[in-house]
């Protein structure tokens, strides 16, 4: 059994790109450089923000499946995944539990996601199929990529777009086909990179010229629309800023937790908008996520006295706040103006799997009720409610929507948001899980897409960091460090372009997707033809 483990691990990791008589360290080596691309690529993000990695990242892993056996391509393609999101995501690691499942499952679950990518990609490099070996493995990254943003468990996270969110001159294509048409464009690139490597480049002349031209032509336009940004006020429905300022308080996440600070957590809230008020007179104070309990907030004596505190100083705020509806419990968020009271609230819609709540909690009850029990006993009993329904809060400020921490992460809710009339965005969230990892720092960084993408301004408030105001073009205007209590102040301006992005949303993807799926069927078809038809000379 052992020997014929290790003939199969042999056959996967050396066959195909050495002879069989090359020293082991030199298959070794081979099998090494797909785990590297995965640890490379960590260093595009922040707070590293090496982007220009991407670039060349994924050539080692390109190099590695030239030649590789089809279960050694396999394996490449899962190696690189866990250490691409192992390395990415080590920060789960030492959040509080159940966190540390979604670091095994970042480990060991969702690399699977790369080995069709990998499978396919080896197919094509040994073949000498024209343009399609360029084509067909970008669109399909494109299209996994697309996929992890859907649903329950959407987690476009380590989208290779994200990489370049710092890159302004590039990060302007998300205003057209998101941050896909950047991985798009990463792709393209290294996979040039290694067609020169390879000496393949004469053969597909024309689809690198056109390549070429692709990555020139957004490049360009990126420059472009940068050089004539100006301030990034662009088309604003004002000409009279609003002015914001930030609560950062940098209370622990243990405390957060504990009831009995609550009072002492309200009360430094209020000390420091005092402070912000006297210092700023901004328009809009921003508290962060569940920093208070709405029905107690809007509970007739407390709402009284949050009234006149609001209108003595002229000033609407924004707050997280849990609120409990019947037998559910929601994050939420609420704007109370000094003069109209509560104009809106929101409840967060897409919840954190294992964080906030527990996927198909009811089917793991019916199906088996000692496993609902455990799971009630050791990761929690109660989940907190998804909202239904985009919220859009219209002051005399102007018209802006608020999305409630993990929601920044998914391209699709701020678009949507700003599709039903959003002006501005802001962003409420806790971040003191993450302790003083990268997690926090790679979290402001998905803000600036959002930016981008919408051509809205994007105001993070965070409770420990990283607190940030980023304009329309994804320029960090300012920003905190993490667990410093501050007041950030700054001010935005109420948009009204409509990017194409915003209008059309995920239209690239979904035609990567659409090639892809017109592919398989197309050269599957013909593969299945071509062995049914009869040899010469015999008649069946």
């Amino acid at each position: 059994m052992c020997s014929m483990f290790i003939n199969r691990w042999k056959k996967c990791s050396g066959y195909g790109i050495l002879a069989n008589s090359a020293p082991a360290w030199k298959k070794l080596l081979y099998l090494a450089a797909a785990p590297f691309s995965g640890m490379l690529l960590t260093f595009c993000f922040s707070p590293y923000d090496h982007y220009c990695i991407a670039w060349a990242a994924l050539v080692p892993l390109l190099l590695s499946l030239r030649g590789a056996s089809p279960a050694g391509a396999a394996l490449r393609g899962y190696l690189f995944g866990a250490a691409y999101l192992g390395s990415l995501f080590w920060w789960f690691s030492v959040c509080r539990y159940p966190a540390v499942l979604g670091f095994f499952a970042f480990t060991a679950l969702i690399p699977i996601i790369f080995i069709p990518w990998a499978w396919l990609t080896n197919r094509l490099l040994r073949g000498r199929r024209g343009w399609l070996w360029i084509w067909l493995p970008v669109c399909f990254w494109v299209a996994i990529e697309w996929f992890m943003s859907q649903g329950t468990f959407a987690f476009p996270w380590w989208s290779l777009g994200n990489t370049q969110a710092r890159n302004l001159v590039v990060a302007q294509a998300a205003s057209l086909g998101g941050s896909y048409l950047i991985s798009f464009m990463i792709l393209l690139f290294n996979f040039f990179l290694y067609a020169c490597l390879a000496g393949r480049v004469k053969e597909n002349r024309a689809t690198w010229v056109a390549a070429g031209i692709i990555i020139a032509v957004l490049v360009v336009r990126g420059a472009v629309i940068l050089g004539g940004s100006g301030s990034g006020a662009g088309k604003s429905t004002s000409e009279k800023p609003v002015s914001v300022a930030l609560i950062q308080p940098s209370y622990e996440q243990d405390e957060k937790e504990d009831g009995s600070t609550m009072p002492d957590i309200y009360r430094t809230h209020i000390e420091m908008t005092d402070e912000a008020v006297e210092k700023y007179e901004p328009d809009i104070v921003v508290w962060s996520e569940s920093v208070t309990y709405l029905n107690w907030l809007t509970d007739g004596y407390n709402y009284k006295n949050t009234m006149d505190y609001l209108r003595n100083r002229d000033i609407m705020l924004l707050t997280g706040a849990y609120e409990f509806a019947g037998d559910a419990m929601y994050n939420a968020v609420v704007a109370i103006d000094p003069e109209k009271g509560v104009i809106n609230k929101y409840r967060k819609m897409q919840l954190v799997p294992f964080g906030e709540m527990v996927p198909y909690r009811k089917q793991i009850e019916r199906l088996s009720p000692a496993l609902g029990r455990w799971v009630n006993k050791t990761i929690y009993e109660h989940d907190v409610g998804a909202g239904k329904e985009y919220t859009i809060f219209k002051s005399r400020y102007g018209d802006f929507a608020v999305i409630v921490c993990f929601e920044s992460v998914i391209p699709a809710i701020p678009r949507r948001m700003v599709q039903l009339g959003a002006q501005y965005i802001f962003i409420v969230t806790n971040d003191a899980w993450f302790l003083k990892t990268p997690g926090a720092y790679q979290h402001a960084q998905l803000a600036a897409m959002r930016a981008v993408e919408t051509r809205r301004y994007v105001v993070q408030a965070a409770n420990s960091g990283v607190s940030v105001f980023i304009d329309p073009y994804g320029r960090v205007i300012s920003e905190t460090p993490v667990f410093e209590k501050m007041i950030l102040y700054g001010k935005v301006r109420p948009m009204s372009v409509i990017t194409f992005y915003t209008r059309y949303g995920d239209v690239f993807a979904v035609g990567c997707l659409i090639f892809c799926a017109f592919c398989f069927c197309f050269f599957g078809c013909r593969r299945v033809l071509s062995r049914r038809r009869p040899l010469p000379g015999i008649s069946r």
